[in-house]
């Protein structure tokens, strides 16, 4: 099944490279993660613009391995990339998910998402939704990126875990959405993101990526190349690091790390 063909053109001057993104969906009822699946399909030469899409995961993962509750009624899908761009701005990619998972989710229920540097998106204080990219370098660029998303729609009948009680929230208690209304949302919406992206127009990203900051004005602990930076969060700069403004003013910025707290 295909959706639609977006363009994605860059303009400078009287040039215009076109490079159409075709997405090619594909559907499983029950997989163990969308992005082995996806692994598999690119490494046997699946084009760019290919989506895993899974009805439930039996071993969904976030990042550092951490396990992704991955029960029925959520969307779980992984897209396949070949961005070409730069192994310096593989950290956008999370950026232009995280903004269309926001935007979609935005259009579904009319809430207004935040985004948690670098790749989780919250409700109501609570996370919602998350952005996993796993990226092939060589020769210094993005040959090959995979981009999972999961997002939590239908609060499950059989309960939730533990450890998510008081943390995560489902779409289903502040409205009404469906996973394939979020997941053409979010496609559509990647697009343009993807777009600015590609063709180096960081502004825009800049500038909504800050507007829906959850850790703007917050006083954070970031851990990052085996350090922890502590101050007050100044959004992210125009590379989309995150930017920390510790004593006397001097300010540090992360293009890569865990926040560890904030208050």
């Amino acid at each position: 099944m295909s959706a639609h063909r977006h363009s994605t053109d860059c303009h400078d001057g009287a040039r215009s490279v076109s490079r159409p993104l075709n997405f090619s969906l594909k559907w499983f009822e029950e997989v163990l993660s969308t992005s082995d699946v996806a692994r598999e399909l690119a490494k046997s030469g699946a084009a760019e613009g290919t989506v895993v899409v899974a009805g439930r995961q039996s071993a969904g993962r976030g990042r550092f391995s951490s396990p992704w509750f991955s029960p029925e009624g959520g969307l779980y899908f992984t897209l396949v990339l070949r961005p070409e761009i730069p192994a310096g701005q593989s950290h956008l990619l999370a950026v232009a998910a995280g903004l269309a998972v926001a935007d979609a989710i935005e259009l579904a229920i009319g809430a207004s998402p935040q985004l948690k540097w670098p790749n989780d998106i919250y409700l109501s204080g609570k996370k919602v939704a998350g952005v996993l990219t796993e990226t092939e370098l060589s020769d210094q660029r993005v040959r090959l990126a995979l981009v999972g998303i999961g997002v939590n729609v239908e609060r499950p009948d059989s309960g939730v875990p533990d450890h998510l009680q008081g943390s995560a929230v489902w779409l289903s208690e502040l409205g009404a959405a469906s996973p394939t209304e979020l997941l053409t949302g979010v496609l559509g919406s990647f697009v343009v993101w993807y777009q600015r992206l590609k063709c180096g127009d960081f502004a825009a990203m800049v500038e909504s990526y800050n507007r829906r900051g959850l850790l703007v004005g917050r006083h954070v602990e970031v851990k990052s190349a085996n350090q922890v930076v502590a101050g007050r969060c100044r959004g992210v700069n125009a590379q989309c690091a995150l930017v920390i403004e510790q004593a006397r003013g001097f300010t540090t910025a992360i293009a890569e790390g865990e926040v560890c707290s904030w208050s």
